[in-house]
């Protein structure tokens, strides 16, 4: 038998962990009709494999998105909110291979209606033992990376932040293992002040991955010069956790313009970006890359799923 009250969001990619959560969803009960994937397009064999995959399954409501096109990607995210967001209704976010800015452009959306809402959980596929492409030492040092080539900077919709001309800027960075994406945004952002630290260790959702992005800040630490840097701790793979950091920084309190960059797993964006929704003065950035590296996440790791139910109700945004 269906719920009628459940509904799973999520986005296509060619990685294996793109259709875990959505098998798991319908065998759960799930209607494949009250499912709704962004079909992210990348020109990959695996990637055509998956989507058919998802036909084969039922689930026909997969829309095309250009996720060049920050205008595009707020029309899809807006229209499946306003079909989805009815009294009562269950909301399962697949955030393991969503964009980070169709990510954040989406708990926006589902923020404006969130006293309509029953529950909104997040589900995520974390990767598997050997890690991200990045890790992988039986590949050749040119093909050790996750995306090239960034087209543009900007902020996310949603997260304009609250900027006075008469401020100091603050930039605040949750670094993962991409150092290239970073640096464009600290030159983007041009800060009087930098935070940026790699994620705690013994937080992270695999093995050896916050060595990288803890290596990564460091380096761009040492090399970006700025009037003043300092760091934040942050786990890589609790909501809440993440979500507590950024409160506790105090960050509305320095009276400074704050840009704020998640560049972590995808779990350390959700954090952060519950917490823009309820410190609205913060603005979220995001660097758009060119292309992603199809040997990016080889096979399934542990799933996993979080109820923000909560943190989302917290959300400063006008309610709809």
């Amino acid at each position: 038998m269906t719920d009628a009250k459940k509904v799973l969001i999520a986005a296509a990619s060619f990685e294996d962990r793109s259709t875990v959560w959505v098998r798991e969803f319908l065998a759960s009960g799930g209607n494949p009709e009250h499912v709704f994937f962004a079909d992210v397009f990348e020109s990959d064999a695996m990637y055509g494999q998956n989507i058919a995959l998802l036909h084969e399954l039922g689930v026909y409501n997969v829309d095309r998105v250009d996720r060049f096109s920050s205008h595009n990607l707020w029309s899809w995210t807006w229209s499946v909110v306003e079909k989805v967001c009815t009294p009562g209704c269950n909301l399962l976010i697949d955030v393991t291979c969503m964009p980070r800015e169709l990510l954040g452009m989406l708990l926006f959306a589902v923020s404006v209606k969130r006293l309509i809402v029953g529950s909104v959980s997040v589900a995520y596929v974390a990767a598997p033992k050997g890690g991200y492409a990045t890790q992988n030492k039986n590949l050749p040092e040119s093909e050790r990376w996750l995306s090239k080539d960034v087209t543009t900077v900007r902020s996310i919709i949603g997260f304009p932040g609250i900027f006075r001309s008469e401020r100091l800027s603050h930039l605040v960075i949750l670094s993962g293992h991409e150092e290239d994406r970073i640096s464009k945004i600290i030159e983007y952002v041009e800060p009087n002040r930098l935070t940026i630290s790699g994620e705690q260790e013994k937080s992270s959702t695999v093995v050896g991955a916050g060595e990288l992005s803890r290596k990564v800040a460091t380096k761009l630490r040492d090399r970006i010069q700025v009037p003043k840097i300092g760091d934040i701790e942050f786990s890589s793979s609790s909501i809440e956790k993440v979500f507590e950091s950024l409160i506790n920084a105090e960050l509305e309190k320095s009276d400074e313009n704050i840009a704020l960059v998640a560049m972590n797993t995808k779990l350390s964006f959700v954090g952060a970006a519950l917490f823009a929704l309820c410190q609205r003065e913060v603005r979220m950035i995001y660097a758009v890359p060119q292309k992603y590296n199809p040997l990016y996440c080889q096979g399934v790791g542990g799933s996993h799923q979080f109820d923000i139910t909560e943190l989302v109700r917290r959300a400063k945004t006008e309610p709809m």
